[in-house]
């Protein structure tokens, strides 16, 4: 794994040419969520380097990232949510603003009308 180069590590993770890190963590509980999606939330908060969640549609990713991006922002000054769209993205942070207080902030191209 490269030492300076964080988006080579991070790449190196995901190819599996290194091991995905965790930390041990006592699971939390969370009362509003289905056991997959609390297991979900912990694996995110133990996640050292990376965490992907993936599932198919209507299965709760959505709501189990806005509470993992939650929690992780209560421990950490910053986290980073990839998603194949825009709209993706927006899905998980808009909650984060007036249910939680958080400051967040997007990048990337939005279309234009």
């Amino acid at each position: 794994m490269e030492k300076d180069n964080c988006l080579a590590s991070l790449r190196d993770i995901t190819y599996g040419l290194f091991p995905f890190r965790q930390r041990s963590l006592p699971a939390l509980r969370f009362s509003w969520l289905n056991t997959t999606q609390e297991s979900a939330v912990n694996h995110v908060l133990a996640a050292q380097d990376i965490a992907i969640v993936h599932g198919p549609p209507g299965t709760g990713k959505t709501t189990t990232l806005v509470e993992a991006i939650y929690e992780t922002l209560r421990r950490e000054s910053q986290v980073m949510v990839c998603a194949q769209s825009n709209m993706a993205v927006d899905s998980k942070r808009m909650p984060l603003i007036p249910n939680y207080g958080a400051y967040v902030d997007a990048y990337g191209r939005s279309k234009q009308p």
